[in-house]
């Protein structure tokens, strides 16, 4: 299915062909294609919108493989499903991935994708390169990708905004453009054949649902270096334009390409310095959307980490609660509270304590909410009632010290969402679980409920932690810790109901610790005694992005 620039030659070349100047197979002009423009498939591959390094590819049209090998170097947990309509593109494509090592990452399914799509599973990224102009109906192609595609699964368009030309404009030297006179007379032959050559893709990836994330135009000029690929590259496409054009060329022009084409003579393009690869690649990015409240769940947890108030921001935190004074380390002034219940701060004017704006000399009342200032631009604000308070003290430059620019998370599935039920538990139930703080340190929880909840027909149950009030969390580990997951583990923080009680848990929603934020604040507990899944649950946050 995959077509290089001068695919258009191939149909009727083989009639046309001078029997002295057969070109090679059309797979030894796909593997020429891929060697010549390697760094610019890998330079299209690195500039991808992706958050979520996807593991389940599909290449339409994958010929001899440019695209899947870039893919798979580029996402190196990725499997690929190379489809094309050439059994013989993909013979040489499983024999290329042998020897590369990766014939376990790769699967192979003929297909004429105008006949008809196979079962390609439910891929995070779909890649054609070179291969939807060829299709009878691209804009049904494109709604059946968009279909196939998992819900926020990315699909990556490259074209070639037009054929290579690998001469200066002034050569041959016996007759001047040539190259272009030979395309022209390509046009005009067969440039009904691909009425989508060379189409703006977008409002039709609009048309059919997508997204559009990003398009790009890539310059190609490669010489140099690959000199003798770009030779063979150059013969090879030169004679299969041959096959097509030489009854509209002029006596002249067909002699002059003759002698281009000869290996054996003078004027070979192979003895030419100055061949090159000239044209433009077109490249458009397009997902198909994730549920919507997926999407605003992800806004409001980068909010949780990042936000005005984030976790990342957090520098100290304490816990008040009592009539008696309480220093903490990092938090200026004593804290207590009254008789009443109300929280109290009593600092020094020099302490740099502000409550609600107004500099605190003395003792001051701190309602629940109300905005704190420390030295060093330090912000803060307390939360709670009736004798018992958390305090949390942020520093805006945190975030930047901390180098977070994001979080790595795996693709939404939909697969990854099923139903729980909360089961009962011991009345008063508390649990020990030790907390991260080096040395690890034991931490005592309320345990009020158990969720049960059932994956691929087996059914799991893990012990819910209520740290917060009204809040179910759920931290447990399974097979990818140590792996693509830290190695202890990851939450699950649902809303917490009564025994009996059904809840939606959708995994591709878990978190990593707060842990992970800021370690010295957050001395999070681990998971539980018999909270582990004994499978890999591929979904939700994997890792913090830095600065590198």
């Amino acid at each position: 299915m995959t077509h290089t620039a001068h695919d258009h030659a191939a149909a009727q070349g083989a009639a046309h062909q001078h029997a002295t100047h057969q070109p090679g197979s059309h797979a030894d002009l796909l593997d020429l294609d891929a060697e010549v423009l390697a760094d610019h498939t890998a330079s299209i591959t690195a500039w991808l919108p992706v958050d979520a390094a996807p593991r389940r590819i599909v290449d339409l049209g994958a010929g001899t493989g440019a695209g899947t090998f870039a893919l798979l170097a580029r996402f190196p947990e990725a499997h690929v499903t190379a489809v094309d309509a050439s059994a013989d593109h993909l013979q040489r494509l499983r024999e290329k991935a042998r020897e590369q090592g990766v014939a376990d990452r790769v699967r192979t399914v003929q297909a004429d994708l105008d006949a008809g799509w196979p079962d390609l599973g439910r891929p995070q990224m779909i890649w054609a390169s070179a291969s939807l102009h060829h299709l009878a109906a691209p804009e049904q192609a494109l709604r059946q990708a968009h279909d196939l595609l998992a819900p926020g699964g990315l699909l990556v368009v490259v074209e070639l905004s037009g054929f290579p030309r690998f001469l200066p404009a002034d050569a041959p030297e016996s007759r001047p453009g040539l190259e272009e006179r030979c395309h022209q007379a390509g046009e005009h032959q067969h440039g009904g054949h691909l009425t989508h050559r060379g189409a703006d893709w977008g409002p039709m990836l609009t048309s059919a649902g997508f997204t559009i994330e990003g398009d790009r135009t890539i310059a190609v000029d490669v010489k140099g270096a690959r000199s003798e690929a770009v030779g063979r590259y150059a013969l090879n496409s030169l004679q299969r334009m041959r096959g097509t054009v030489a009854e509209q060329l002029s006596a002249e022009d067909l002699a002059a390409l003759d002698e281009l084409l000869d290996t054996e003579g003078p004027g070979s393009l192979l003895r030419r310095p100055d061949l090159g690869v000239r044209t433009e690649r077109q490249v458009w990015a397009a997902r198909r959307p994730a549920p919507a409240e997926y999407t605003e769940w992800r806004k409001a947890r980068w909010e949780e980490v990042a936000g005005p108030n984030g976790k990342v921001k957090v520098v100290a935190k304490a816990f008040v609660t009592g009539r008696d004074p309480q220093t903490f380390e990092g938090i200026p002034g004593e804290w207590a509270t009254t008789e009443t219940g109300a929280l109290m701060v009593s600092a020094a004017a020099g302490d740099g304590v502000k409550v609600g704006g107004i500099a605190v000399a003395g003792t001051a009342e701190v309602p629940s909410g109300t905005p704190l200032e420390f030295p060093g631009g330090q912000a803060g604000f307390a939360g709670g009632a009736d004798g018992s308070y958390g305090l949390i003290v942020t520093d805006e430059a945190a975030l930047v010290r901390s180098g977070i620019t994001g979080i790595e998370r795996y693709p939404y599935d939909p697969a990854w969402v099923f139903q729980g039920e909360y089961r009962e538990a011991p009345e008063g139930r508390r649990i020990e679980v030790p907390r991260l703080t080096v040395p690890r340190s034991p931490g005592t929880f309320s345990a009020p409920v158990d969720l049960a909840i059932t994956v691929n027909g087996t059914e799991y149950v893990l012990t819910v932690i209520e740290e917060v009030p009204g809040q179910a969390q759920v931290i447990f580990t399974d097979l990818t810790n140590g792996d693509t997951t830290p190695d202890i583990g990851r939450w699950l923080v649902l809303p917490l109901g009564a025994p009996g009680t059904t809840l939606t848990v959708d995994f591709n929603r878990v978190t990593l610790s707060h842990h992970h934020l800021a370690p010295p604040v957050f001395t999070c507990p681990l998971a539980p005694d018999g909270n582990h899944l004994p499978i890999r649950i591929e979904a939700g946050e994997r890792a913090l992005v830095r600065h590198r």
